[in-house]
């Protein structure tokens, strides 16, 4: 029988650039929740090598930024493990104010 890698969710409140998140060691992003109530249509991402430092867009090889779509409706969104292996500090970026902030959460699963 294979063992089902432990999935976690982290709270993350947004209004237009969300406060630094820590992803554990041994972790990768794979899914974003939307709230119902969400003002923006778009999140984007930014990345960095410590929990203080430059926070950087994270962008797919072809240098486009990495983006999800947020619609009206409370979604579960599948993020693709490969573009957020190697993250440990990231902020989330709405593409417009959220008023008042909304919580979204982050779901990260093991990869040991």
């Amino acid at each position: 029988m294979v063992e089902r890698a432990q999935t976690e969710v982290i709270d993350v409140t947004v209004e237009t650039t969300s406060t630094a998140v820590t992803i554990g060691e041994n972790k990768v992003i794979v899914g974003l929740v939307t709230p119902a109530s969400a003002d923006s249509t778009a999140m984007t991402f930014t990345v960095s090598d410590t929990f203080g430092g430059t926070y950087v867009p994270l962008a797919a090889i072809d240098g486009v930024a990495v983006s999800a779509t947020i619609t009206t409706t409370a979604t579960r969104l599948h993020l693709s493990p490969t573009t957020f292996a190697g993250v440990r500090y990231i902020k989330l970026v709405a593409g417009s104010t959220e008023t008042p902030a909304k919580t979204y959460q982050l779901v990260v699963r093991d990869i040991s």
